[in-house]
């Protein structure tokens, strides 16, 4: 019985746990100050006024809930930088966790820190039953289970998710603090390039991009910081490929950028310009939602893409379908004389 018992805190003890200090932000490119974290004001503000007021109370910090319909927006990032401020310790899951997993991950954890959720939307795709524990660990901070009630430590969720409409009502209403996050201005996505380029280019060696880069990124990214950070990375592999380590020189070639990353000038992902595509070539440039999904190759829908390319001007949801718009029409054209 005892071996038994020193095999389980053994494999209790292996299990990993938060990171803490340093460690959050080890092997990322995320901002560690609030000031290098550029845009989302309101939502800063919010975040950090909850964490303030934890503080004083001697409390936890309220679970929170940051919903946004675009992923790569900055969640991770603030998550991060809150739990700096708190000077606690970061989980993170992903996903489907069922009650067992749930388990396992708070009884690594200590009063006070944060348990970061992401995609948890993805918690109720094999049924709400799935998360029927975490709505008693919001509530009660307990988790309730068939054998009883578990007792484990008292931690703050922040949960993240790019379709918080999938969640239930009883999980919402749970989560007592919910910043709105905003697209990023042009002005502040070339200050998420410069940011970002202190640890991509500056930090060894090389000049930043100069401002015809900046642009030319800020463009192909949609101003999104997790396609920022993909693409200066990109433009600095190619640099590097090319011979390019003069720290003078701040003007890099795209060529390779716009290649690899299979984005165009103006944003559009390899998804988005089948889209465009397949709409070109329909009848009147219109197809039906169903009919324009599978002929894409996904069933499951292509919203991500359609509010894309809808916001950039180029696509009409109408009564009977999809269709292009004349600038639409205009920049599939040029997109077909591209693949000839």
């Amino acid at each position: 019985m005892a071996n038994a018992r020193q095999m389980l805190q053994r494999r209790l003890d292996a299990r990993p746990g938060p990171k803490r200090g340093d460690a959050l932000f080890e092997g990322t490119d995320y901002p560690r100050t609030w000031d290098d974290y550029v845009g989302q004001q309101e939502a800063k503000n919010f975040l950090r006024a909850a964490a303030a007021s934890a503080r004083f109370r001697n409390a936890r910090m309220d679970h929170v809930l940051i919903a946004s319909g675009v992923a790569g927006i900055g969640k991770s990032a603030l998550v991060r930088l809150i739990a700096q401020e708190m000077n606690v310790g970061l989980l993170e899951v992903q996903g489907t966790v069922d009650v067992a997993d749930g388990i396992r991950a708070l009884m690594t954890m200590q009063d006070g820190d944060i348990l970061f959720w992401d995609e948890i939307h993805n918690a109720v795709s094999g049924g709400k039953a799935k998360a029927e524990w975490l709505l008693s660990y919001l509530q009660d901070g307990v988790i309730v289970t068939p054998g009883g009630i578990t007792q484990v430590p008292d931690v703050t969720v922040i949960a993240a998710t790019t379709d918080a409409q999938r969640l239930p009502e009883a999980i919402l209403s749970r989560f007592t603090v919910k910043p709105v996050l905003e697209s990023y201005s042009a002005g502040e996505a070339e200050q998420i390039v410069e940011v970002v380029s202190r640890n991509v280019f500056t930090k060894i060696g090389l000049a930043a991009p100069g401002s015809w880069n900046r642009q030319a990124i800020v463009e192909a990214s949609n101003g999104n910081p997790r396609t920022i950070t993909q693409l200066l990375k990109i433009l600095r592999d190619s640099a590097l490929a090319k011979g390019s380590t003069d720290p003078t020189v701040d003007t890099y070639p795209m060529d390779d950028m716009y290649t690899w990353s299979g984005l165009t000038t103006d944003g559009l992902d390899r998804d988005a310009q089948q889209y465009m595509l397949t709409l070109y070539t329909a009848p009147s440039f219109r197809s039906g939602e169903k009919s324009l999904a599978q002929a894409l190759g996904q069933p499951g829908g292509v919203r991500h893409t359609e509010k894309l390319l809808v916001q950039k001007g180029y696509v009409r949801i109408a009564t009977n379908g999809r269709e292009l718009t004349t600038e639409g029409v205009e920049r599939a054209v040029e997109l077909a004389q591209a693949v000839a």
